[in-house]
Protein backbone atom coordinates (compact mmCIF):
# COMPACT_ATOMS: atom_id res chain seq x y z
CA UNK A 1 0.00 0.00 0.00
CA UNK A 2 1.20 3.30 -1.43
CA UNK A 3 -0.20 5.76 1.50
CA UNK A 4 1.80 4.00 4.39
CA UNK A 5 5.21 5.25 2.34
CA UNK A 6 4.32 8.81 3.88
CA UNK A 7 4.48 7.94 7.29
CA UNK A 8 8.14 8.35 8.72
CA UNK A 9 9.30 5.23 10.88
CA UNK A 10 7.81 6.63 14.26
CA UNK A 11 4.61 6.71 12.81
CA UNK A 12 4.08 3.46 11.04
CA UNK A 13 4.82 2.42 15.00
CA UNK A 14 2.21 3.91 16.58
CA UNK A 15 0.37 2.74 14.03
CA UNK A 16 1.54 -0.72 14.34
CA UNK A 17 1.17 -0.52 17.83
CA UNK A 18 -2.39 0.20 17.91
CA UNK A 19 -3.27 -2.28 15.66
CA UNK A 20 -1.64 -4.91 18.31
CA UNK A 21 1.67 -5.65 16.38
CA UNK A 22 3.94 -6.65 19.36
CA UNK A 23 7.63 -5.37 19.91
CA UNK A 24 7.82 -2.54 17.25
CA UNK A 25 10.78 -0.72 18.27
CA UNK A 26 12.92 -3.44 17.24
CA UNK A 27 11.29 -3.83 13.64
CA UNK A 28 12.57 -2.02 10.59
CA UNK A 29 10.42 0.35 8.29
CA UNK A 30 9.74 -2.56 6.14
CA UNK A 31 8.94 -5.31 8.72
CA UNK A 32 6.56 -2.60 10.36
CA UNK A 33 4.25 -1.80 6.50
CA UNK A 34 4.49 -5.95 6.20
CA UNK A 35 3.05 -6.44 9.83
CA UNK A 36 0.78 -3.91 9.59
CA UNK A 37 -0.76 -5.16 5.91
CA UNK A 38 -0.37 -8.35 7.52
CA UNK A 39 -2.43 -7.37 10.86
CA UNK A 40 -6.18 -8.64 11.10
CA UNK A 41 -6.90 -5.47 12.06
CA UNK A 42 -5.84 -4.23 8.80
CA UNK A 43 -8.33 -1.96 6.83
CA UNK A 44 -6.92 -0.22 4.00
CA UNK A 45 -9.30 3.12 4.51
CA UNK A 46 -9.15 3.34 7.87
CA UNK A 47 -5.71 2.71 7.91
CA UNK A 48 -5.31 5.35 5.30
CA UNK A 49 -6.99 8.11 7.78
CA UNK A 50 -5.56 6.58 10.74
CA UNK A 51 -2.04 7.26 9.61
CA UNK A 52 -2.94 10.84 8.20
CA UNK A 53 -4.26 11.53 11.65
CA UNK A 54 -0.83 10.35 13.50
CA UNK A 55 1.33 12.69 10.63
CA UNK A 56 -0.93 15.56 11.20
CA UNK A 57 -0.65 15.07 15.16
CA UNK A 58 3.27 14.55 14.71
CA UNK A 59 3.53 17.42 12.73
CA UNK A 60 1.65 19.85 15.21
CA UNK A 61 3.83 18.43 18.05
CA UNK A 62 6.72 19.06 16.12
CA UNK A 63 5.55 22.93 15.17
CA UNK A 64 4.82 23.37 18.55
CA UNK A 65 8.25 22.22 19.82
CA UNK A 66 10.09 24.46 17.45
CA UNK A 67 8.03 27.58 18.56
CA UNK A 68 8.87 26.69 22.01
CA UNK A 69 12.70 26.15 21.00
CA UNK A 70 12.26 29.71 19.28
CA UNK A 71 10.42 31.21 22.52
CA UNK A 72 13.10 30.05 24.72
CA UNK A 73 16.00 31.27 22.27
CA UNK A 74 13.86 34.97 22.64
CA UNK A 75 13.53 34.69 26.05
CA UNK A 76 17.61 33.52 26.42
CA UNK A 77 18.63 36.48 23.54
CA UNK A 78 16.50 39.17 25.16
CA UNK A 79 18.10 38.15 29.24
CA UNK A 80 21.70 37.91 27.19
CA UNK A 81 21.23 41.57 25.96
CA UNK A 82 20.25 42.64 29.86
CA UNK A 83 22.96 41.51 31.40
CA UNK A 84 25.19 42.86 28.77
CA UNK A 85 23.60 46.11 29.35
CA UNK A 86 23.87 45.62 33.21
CA UNK A 87 27.72 44.69 32.41
CA UNK A 88 28.25 47.74 29.99
CA UNK A 89 26.46 49.77 32.30
CA UNK A 90 28.73 48.97 35.22
CA UNK A 91 31.40 49.01 33.31
CA UNK A 92 30.66 52.33 32.34
CA UNK A 93 30.06 53.57 35.89
CA UNK A 94 33.63 52.10 36.77
CA UNK A 95 35.51 53.62 34.68
CA UNK A 96 34.05 57.02 35.56
CA UNK A 97 34.41 56.10 39.43
CA UNK A 98 38.59 55.78 38.50
CA UNK A 99 38.54 58.38 36.24
CA UNK A 100 37.18 61.07 38.71
CA UNK A 101 39.60 59.25 41.44
CA UNK A 102 42.77 59.71 39.30
CA UNK A 103 41.02 63.24 38.35
CA UNK A 104 41.09 63.79 42.25
CA UNK A 105 44.12 62.65 43.33
CA UNK A 106 46.21 64.74 39.78
CA UNK A 107 44.29 67.52 41.59
CA UNK A 108 45.80 67.11 44.94
CA UNK A 109 49.27 66.48 43.64
CA UNK A 110 48.97 70.25 41.73
CA UNK A 111 47.29 71.54 44.37
CA UNK A 112 50.27 70.53 46.85
CA UNK A 113 53.25 71.03 44.27
CA UNK A 114 51.69 74.67 43.77
CA UNK A 115 51.77 74.61 47.46
CA UNK A 116 54.95 73.80 47.96
CA UNK A 117 56.24 76.10 44.99
CA UNK A 118 54.98 79.03 46.82
CA UNK A 119 56.52 78.18 50.19
CA UNK A 120 59.83 77.82 48.58
CA UNK A 121 59.39 81.26 46.45
CA UNK A 122 58.08 82.83 49.86
CA UNK A 123 61.12 81.26 51.34
CA UNK A 124 63.50 82.59 48.94
CA UNK A 125 61.95 86.01 48.83
CA UNK A 126 62.43 85.96 52.47
CA UNK A 127 65.35 84.95 52.61
CA UNK A 128 66.52 87.62 49.34
CA UNK A 129 64.98 90.69 51.60
CA UNK A 130 66.75 89.40 54.75
CA UNK A 131 69.99 89.74 52.74
CA UNK A 132 68.85 92.64 51.11
CA UNK A 133 68.11 94.43 54.44
CA UNK A 134 71.38 93.21 56.23
CA UNK A 135 73.41 94.69 53.03
CA UNK A 136 71.49 97.92 53.29
CA UNK A 137 71.92 98.12 56.88
CA UNK A 138 76.03 97.71 56.76
CA UNK A 139 76.17 100.03 53.56
CA UNK A 140 74.23 103.13 55.98
CA UNK A 141 76.35 101.85 58.79
CA UNK A 142 79.89 102.34 56.87
CA UNK A 143 77.93 105.41 55.36
CA UNK A 144 77.30 107.02 59.42
CA UNK A 145 81.05 106.34 59.98
CA UNK A 146 82.10 108.07 56.89
CA UNK A 147 79.88 110.87 58.29
CA UNK A 148 81.20 110.69 61.81
CA UNK A 149 84.62 111.09 60.03
CA UNK A 150 84.12 113.29 58.13
CA UNK A 151 82.11 116.11 60.19
CA UNK A 152 85.12 117.01 62.43
CA UNK A 153 85.76 117.28 66.11
CA UNK A 154 83.53 119.91 67.91
CA UNK A 155 83.98 121.38 71.41
CA UNK A 156 81.37 122.34 74.12
CA UNK A 157 81.89 126.34 73.15
CA UNK A 158 81.43 125.39 69.24
CA UNK A 159 78.34 126.68 68.19
CA UNK A 160 76.49 126.22 64.64
CA UNK A 161 74.87 129.39 62.98
CA UNK A 162 71.98 128.62 60.78
CA UNK A 163 69.04 131.05 58.58
CA UNK A 164 67.37 127.47 57.52
CA UNK A 165 63.93 127.08 58.82
CA UNK A 166 63.05 124.44 61.75
CA UNK A 167 60.21 121.61 61.25
CA UNK A 168 58.54 119.76 64.15
CA UNK A 169 58.71 116.23 63.89
CA UNK A 170 58.47 115.10 67.50
CA UNK A 171 57.40 111.99 66.30
CA UNK A 172 60.91 111.11 64.96
CA UNK A 173 62.44 112.45 68.51
CA UNK A 174 62.64 109.91 71.20
CA UNK A 175 61.27 110.00 74.61
CA UNK A 176 62.69 108.92 77.78
CA UNK A 177 60.29 107.61 80.23
CA UNK A 178 62.18 107.11 83.05
CA UNK A 179 59.72 104.37 85.04
CA UNK A 180 60.53 101.70 81.74
CA UNK A 181 62.95 103.00 79.74
CA UNK A 182 66.96 102.40 79.97
CA UNK A 183 68.71 105.73 79.93
CA UNK A 184 72.09 104.17 78.85
CA UNK A 185 70.09 103.58 75.50
CA UNK A 186 69.41 107.55 75.04
CA UNK A 187 73.32 108.15 76.20
CA UNK A 188 74.34 106.04 73.06
CA UNK A 189 73.79 109.33 71.19
CA UNK A 190 76.97 110.13 72.47
CA UNK A 191 78.80 107.51 70.21
CA UNK A 192 77.70 109.71 67.17
CA UNK A 193 79.23 113.29 66.66
CA UNK A 194 77.60 115.63 68.68
CA UNK A 195 78.19 119.42 69.18
CA UNK A 196 76.00 122.18 71.00
CA UNK A 197 74.10 124.05 69.34
CA UNK A 198 71.74 127.28 70.80
CA UNK A 199 68.30 127.30 69.87
CA UNK A 200 66.73 130.40 71.26
CA UNK A 201 67.56 130.55 74.95
CA UNK A 202 68.32 126.60 75.11
CA UNK A 203 71.20 125.40 74.30
CA UNK A 204 71.22 121.44 72.99
CA UNK A 205 73.53 118.48 72.27
CA UNK A 206 73.04 118.81 68.36
CA UNK A 207 73.78 115.16 65.82
CA UNK A 208 76.64 116.18 62.48
CA UNK A 209 74.54 114.59 59.51
CA UNK A 210 76.34 115.50 56.31
CA UNK A 211 72.98 114.46 54.44
CA UNK A 212 70.86 116.39 56.43
CA UNK A 213 68.62 119.52 53.95
CA UNK A 214 66.94 120.89 56.80
CA UNK A 215 67.62 121.11 60.53
CA UNK A 216 65.27 119.20 63.34
CA UNK A 217 64.21 120.37 66.78
CA UNK A 218 61.62 119.26 69.53
CA UNK A 219 58.35 120.70 69.17
CA UNK A 220 58.14 122.07 72.76
CA UNK A 221 61.09 124.45 71.74
CA UNK A 222 59.10 125.98 69.39
CA UNK A 223 55.52 126.14 70.61
CA UNK A 224 55.01 129.57 71.38
CA UNK A 225 56.33 130.89 68.33
CA UNK A 226 54.27 131.02 64.90
CA UNK A 227 54.44 129.04 62.44
CA UNK A 228 55.12 130.01 58.74
CA UNK A 229 53.29 127.49 57.16
CA UNK A 230 52.01 123.32 57.39
CA UNK A 231 53.23 120.96 54.62
CA UNK A 232 53.88 117.57 54.14
CA UNK A 233 57.84 115.77 54.31
CA UNK A 234 58.37 111.74 53.40
CA UNK A 235 60.57 110.35 56.04
CA UNK A 236 62.20 107.06 54.88
CA UNK A 237 64.71 105.50 57.48
CA UNK A 238 68.13 103.52 57.44
CA UNK A 239 65.84 100.36 57.00
CA UNK A 240 63.80 101.29 53.83
CA UNK A 241 60.62 102.38 55.88
CA UNK A 242 58.92 105.32 54.69
CA UNK A 243 56.14 107.39 56.44
CA UNK A 244 54.46 110.41 55.38
CA UNK A 245 55.07 113.50 58.48
CA UNK A 246 53.39 116.71 59.12
CA UNK A 247 55.83 119.35 58.34
CA UNK A 248 55.50 122.74 60.33
CA UNK A 249 57.83 125.68 59.42
CA UNK A 250 59.44 128.41 61.53
CA UNK A 251 61.77 131.10 60.95
CA UNK A 252 64.04 131.16 63.81
CA UNK A 253 67.96 132.11 64.34
CA UNK A 254 70.41 129.64 65.94
CA UNK A 255 73.60 131.48 66.93
CA UNK A 256 76.01 130.99 69.96
CA UNK A 257 74.56 133.30 72.01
Amino acid sequence: MAFLGKGLKADLQIMATEMGVEDVLSLKVFELREAILNSKNFDEEFCREQLNTIIEERKGREEMDLAERKRKEEIDLVERKRKEEIEFVERKRKEEIDLAERKRKEDIEFSEKKRKEEIEFAERKRLDELEERKRKDEMNFELQKKRIELGGGGSENEVKESGQFKIDLHKLMPKFDSKSDDISLFLNIDKLKVIKVKCLDVVLDGTVDSGAQISVVRADLVKDIESTGEEKIKLISAFGDSEVAPLRTFNIKIDDG
